[in-house]
């Protein structure tokens, strides 16, 4: 029987950096065949296959390092096991009974294996985390040692490997066998995909395994969302997977949108990436729960000046109810020009005393007295906790009184239990006489007056 070069045999033995598969197929480089060299301890593998066109061949390969022949000349680094001047055996007799196929199917025997402690769990942990979709198909079996994984058996493998640190391949065979929810739409340019998902468990860890025809999850991408989720995205149609194959690095562990080159296939990520974010956003409910403010949560929080104070809401039925306006505070009309030129005598009434929930940032500059007007200035530090001070033209009190001063101040909560609080006042300027300081604190139900 004769042979070309156009054969995958060929490609496998004696090419380095080709590839003869389809677009259907999975490697797509030609290197991936130089994995089981790299198990090897005598960098040497042997082939043995009984093919569609009903052949028997073998062949053994060795990669070690040229070196110099004593006789004189250089050694190339690869040896080839098999018939004279390197040739592959094609006699069914030649092949050594232990390398002969009796099925159709190619062997690869990694000589020199090293036989590490736990290398059964290593391997089916890997091929368990990679390739369960394919085996769940049925598209792909594998032994380790007296152990065979297929569909059969695949679940509870899966299980067996939970404990298994950073293990998380059983969370995605169950979204993809059990979903609480599942999707499916032809993108424009992928055509037919599916995203299957579940959701509600906090320990899910919010990541989607991507995977295309070949079965083999290419990667895990993480998505945000209120929900703990996970899922299975799944591209099985042959333009989709020919697209998706053509995104991926010789590593086929991503879809590179920059792959063959820069931009080439960006619209191909956003198409399926809209398409996942759009199906994880149906997961969260819109939540119909009335926005409720707490009364005095500012005391706990940064001040800050340019946030508008918004009125508390505490109508729980549901009903929106305004809020009554602030108490106005009862005063004598007084005239600007006797405010610096005669003495505040007057005794405020019980009315007079009382001050509304505002905070103001200046003090009385006067010997005695305390009364109050409707001419009121909110000033700077108009919400308890401001460091700011007021205007300067504030006045505020009755009848002669004389202008304010500016003043900083803070209130604390000293202890929460009892309510008690202390406030810190600060002037700004010097007064010239005696300065008089009236407090009072409102609160949910009453008004404080000072002792």
């Amino acid at each position: 029987m004769t042979w070309t070069r156009s054969k995958n045999w060929y490609n496998l033995i004696r090419c380095a950096g080709s590839s003869s598969k389809g677009e259907g197929e999975g490697g797509s480089f030609g290197i991936g065949k130089n994995a089981p060299f790299a198990a090897s301890l005598l960098r040497t593998v042997l082939y043995t296959t009984f093919n569609t066109d009903e052949e028997h061949v073998f062949q053994g390969v060795a990669t070690l390092a040229s070196h110099r022949h004593p006789a004189g000349g250089t050694l190339q680094p690869t040896g080839f096991l098999g018939e004279p001047n390197g040739a592959s055996v094609r006699s069914f007799e030649n092949i050594p009974a232990i390398f002969r196929r009796l099925r159709h199917g190619t062997d690869v025997i990694v000589l020199g294996f090293p036989d590490s402690y736990n290398w059964h769990n290593d391997l089916l942990y890997s091929v368990l985390d990679n390739f369960w979709p394919a085996i769940y198909y049925g598209d792909l079996e594998v032994k380790v040692g007296d152990m065979q994984v297929s569909k059969n058996n695949l679940q509870n493998l899966l299980e067996t490997f939970i404990p298994m640190e950073g293990f998380t391949a059983h969370q995605f065979y169950k979204a993809f066998t059990n979903p609480t929810h599942e999707y499916s739409e032809c993108l424009t340019c992928l055509k037919e995909v599916s995203l299957r998902i579940i959701a509600g468990d906090p320990e899910l860890p919010k990541r989607i395994a991507m995977v295309r025809k070949t079965g083999m999850k290419i990667f895990e991408k993480h998505f945000r969302s209120i929900v703990p989720f996970c899922g299975v995205f799944m591209c099985r149609n042959d333009i989709g997977n020919k697209l998706l194959r053509e995104m991926e690095p010789p590593r086929h562990d991503a879809w590179d949108p920059d792959h063959p080159e820069k931009g080439a296939n960006r619209r191909i990520e956003s198409e399926y990436v809209n398409f996942i974010r759009e199906c994880i956003r149906k997961l969260s409910q819109p939540d119909d729960a009335k926005v409720i403010s707490v009364p005095d949560l500012s005391r706990f929080l940064p001040d800050d000046d340019e946030t508008p104070e918004e009125s508390f809401d505490l109508n729980l039925s549901g009903t929106s109810s305004t809020p009554s306006a602030p108490e106005v505070i009862k005063g004598r009309k007084i005239e600007r020009d006797k405010m610096s030129m005669q003495e505040d005598h007057m005794s405020p009434s019980d009315g007079d005393q009382e001050t509304q929930e505002w905070s103001y940032g200046s003090m009385e500059n006067s010997p005695k007295g305390n009364s109050t007007s409707d001419d009121r200035s909110e000033g700077a530090g108009s919400r308890s906790g401001s460091n700011n001070a007021a205007d300067s033209s504030a006045s505020h009190g009755g009848e002669n009184s004389k202008p304010a001063i500016k003043i900083r101040y803070r209130t604390f909560v000293r202890d929460s239990t009892s309510g008690e609080y202390r406030v810190t006042v600060t002037p700004l300027e010097q007064p010239s006489k005696e300065v008089e300081l009236s407090i009072s604190a409102v609160g949910d139900d009453q008004k404080l007056l000072p002792k």
